[in-house]
């Protein structure tokens, strides 16, 4: 059985869109989904992006399936802020610094942050393929799994059909005349395959 996040809305021209990163669907796609109350499909759709949408009182914060963009959020003295650096969110919610002692340790040892993490104890960074609804006094999480992100297009175990979503994902960014920075390495070599099967 599936708990609808959110209240379906037809308001779906009082929703406002605005996209970090980018996103294969467009504003009205996203508002729509948004009014059907699934906004949980939108970290099916293509792109690496954080889509906030805001209608009312009523807050949505959903990054795609690898997390690529930074976004961050705080829930503190009843108010839900959010942003795309821990300075903006720390400033808007008006907080002092606290350091975040496990994030400093992962930085000193691995020269990078883990997790949901950031440098400010109270500060998270929105975790990948996850919605957070505000609906004006809680906040709501809701986290697809890694496996439901890859069996609903079957691509589990066929190593064919993970190829062809390679190609197509890869084909879908490229139009035009697409410019490829490579390296000489593996990645690289895999990319400039991709774009080739376009020709």
């Amino acid at each position: 059985m599936t708990v609808a996040l959110e209240p379906i809305s037809s308001l779906v021209e009082a929703t406002s869109i605005k996209v970090f990163g980018y996103c294969f669907a467009s504003s009205e796609e996203l508002a729509a989904l948004i009014g059907k109350g699934q906004s949980h499909e939108i970290v099916y759709l293509g792109g690496n992006f954080v889509v906030v949408a805001s209608r009312g009182k009523e807050k949505w914060v959903v990054s795609s399936a690898y997390g690529v963009i930074p976004f961050f959020y705080v829930v503190c003295r009843g108010r839900f802020t959010f942003g795309p650096t821990v300075t903006d969110v720390i400033q808007a919610a008006g907080l002092s610094w606290k350091w975040d002692i496990e994030g400093v340790a992962d930085l000193l040892a691995l020269e990078h942050l883990t997790g949901d993490h950031s440098l400010h104890q109270e500060v998270t960074r929105v975790p990948p393929a996850t919605v957070l609804y505000w609906n004006g006094s809680e906040l709501c999480v809701r986290k697809t799994e890694w496996r439901a992100l890859h069996d609903r297009f079957g691509a589990t175990g066929s190593p064919d059909r993970m190829i062809e979503y390679l190609l197509e994902e890869v084909l879908r960014s490229a139009d035009g005349n697409p410019v490829l920075s490579a390296s000489g390495g593996f990645d690289s070599r895999v990319l400039l395959a991709a774009i080739d099967r376009k020709s």
